[in-house]
């Protein structure tokens, strides 16, 4: 049987590691043959909300925005201008780049695909 660590966590709220976790379990439930991460090529990826949007001062065509990442830290990112569609509940998508800004990204609205 699969069961995911984080579903484990809905139902259940835990502080132990997923290796902890195992131990116990196996300890007093059933052996856990493995852990396994699941796509951990995926780790690189970001999901950010935009918070704040402004036009580029230098260009009529970029938009300053303010990006909640998750890090505690606002992060600024320039984005192409879309009829406005930056503000309120945006989300990017986007690899991690170095110094909390993003190397890559695709935003979509809230919701979205």
């Amino acid at each position: 049987m699969n069961v995911s660590y984080e579903w484990l966590r809905a139902f259940v709220p835990f502080d132990q590691t997923p290796a902890a976790l195992r131990d116990l379990i196996t300890g007093h439930i059933a052996t856990v043959d493995e852990i396994v991460a699941l796509r951990d090529d995926l780790a690189a990826i970001v999901v950010a909300r935009v918070i704040e949007e402004a036009p580029h001062p230098d260009s009529d065509h970029l938009h300053v925005t303010k990006v909640d990442a998750g890090t505690g830290t606002l992060l600024d990112v320039v984005c192409v201008a879309g009829a406005g569609e930056h503000a309120g509940g945006f989300r990017l998508d986007g690899t991690g780049g170095h110094g909390g800004s993003f190397s890559r990204f695709r935003a979509r609205a809230a919701g979205g695909r």
